[in-house]
């Protein structure tokens, strides 16, 4: 007896929205330089820029693309699901990490410093959404359990 329902869903929702904070930025470099007036620039930081942050949104992506196609293996989807919600949290540990240390230009006199973008919003959403489709399948499979013990 197989159940797909709701947590394929979510699963789906979190791949969807992974792919989109791989485009959207999650903070910008405000460069400024005191020769030339306050600020020199405004340039964003998206994930898709950073191969410290690339890495393992590519492998969330993959991971919980993944767990969406094993609805027959319970268990295994579990896991797989786990791994990607693990990559994930990795993804917000690094946007924090990158937005709290900021960047670093060798130019005299220039500062860079990060500011938060609306992007990091996206990954909570993401790990909100990982963290549903887990308690689904919990659901799920204590459904499938009681049923085999009816059998």
């Amino acid at each position: 007896m197989v159940i797909n329902r709701i947590h394929t869903l979510f699963l789906l929702a979190s791949v969807v929205m992974m792919v989109i904070f791989l485009f959207v930025p999650f903070g910008y470099d405000v460069i400024t330089d005191p020769t030339f007036g306050e600020m020199v620039a405004y340039e964003p930081v998206s994930a898709i820029d950073v191969v410290g942050l690339l890495v393992p949104s590519a492998v969330a992506v993959v991971l919980l693309l993944v767990a969406v196609f094993l609805f027959k293996k319970l268990p295994l989807q579990k896991l797989i699901t786990l791994l990607g919600g693990i990559a994930v949290g990795v993804c917000i540990i690094a946007v924090i990490y990158i937005l709290v240390s900021g960047a670093i230009d060798t130019t005299p006199g220039v500062t860079v410093h990060t500011t938060w973008g609306g992007g990091g919003i996206i990954l909570l959403a993401v790990l909100a959404a990982v963290i549903a489709a887990y308690r689904a399948m919990s659901h799920d499979q204590k459904l499938l359990s009681s049923a085999d013990r009816l059998r």
